[in-house]
């Protein structure tokens, strides 16, 4: 990570010298992405911030909803649940592209159901699903969508409905995770301390690999 946020720095650096707008924009909104990554939220904001400030400066306001919600993203992983809400509500009111709803739905019914919000929880849950009947959500937030029905299935005790939500999960790791936090939910810890080595098993096999992949995605 430490090559990708030099290689990503680089970027910023010659964006800048040919005064590439759409280069620089993009290039603080993947620094934010690695800082947010690597753990250091204080980075990842001050990239977010600096983004915004840049959309706004050269009359790119049309492109902030999705700047808004990444800042939403980071602000999620602070655990600030209440900037992350209201950046994605931001998001959501400024999106001029119905097509990317769908993440910034996902992302605020997370925030919603850690708050013990359910009213606004279901809210959420029914845009997404309305907006699904056009649109398809794309496969790492149709993870986030499973686990957030899967929290709300367990906490109303609809152990079956969540294992079978849990079960549709096409990533091992998250799949075998999700099924041991259920079965503990229910108190049966022996198939939870089962499913619990799963997927430490294959998270061990994987993690190599997506190294990789990251490193790839900025070099």
């Amino acid at each position: 990570l430490d090559l990708a946020l030099n290689e990503t720095r680089k970027y910023q650096k010659e964006a800048l010298k040919l005064n590439d707008q759409y280069g620089i924009g993009n290039s603080y909104r993947k620094l934010a992405q690695l800082y947010s990554i690597l753990g250091n939220q204080t980075l990842a904001l001050k990239e977010m911030y600096n983004a915004i400030n840049y959309f706004k400066n050269n009359g790119k306001e049309s492109d902030l909803f999705d700047v808004y919600g990444g800042l939403a993203n980071v602000y999620r992983e602070a655990h600030d649940y209440k900037k992350a809400e209201e950046f994605y509500l931001k998001a959501i009111k400024t999106c001029s592209v119905e097509s990317a709803l769908g993440k910034f739905y996902i992302g605020l019914a997370d925030v919603l159901v850690d708050n013990d919000d359910m009213p606004g929880f279901e809210k959420y849950m029914q845009l997404l699903s309305d907006w699904k009947k056009k649109y398809q959500v794309p496969l790492a937030s149709s993870q986030v969508e499973s686990r957030l029905l899967i929290t709300y299935y367990s906490r109303n005790k609809e152990y079956q409905k969540a294992l079978a939500t849990a079960n549709t999960m096409q990533a091992a790791t998250v799949r075998n995770a999700a099924l041991s936090k259920i079965y503990a939910d229910m108190g049966d810890y022996k198939k939870a301390y089962e499913y619990l080595l799963l997927a430490y098993n294959w998270r061990e096999q994987r993690l190599a690999e997506s190294q990789r992949k990251v490193l790839a995605e900025y070099t």
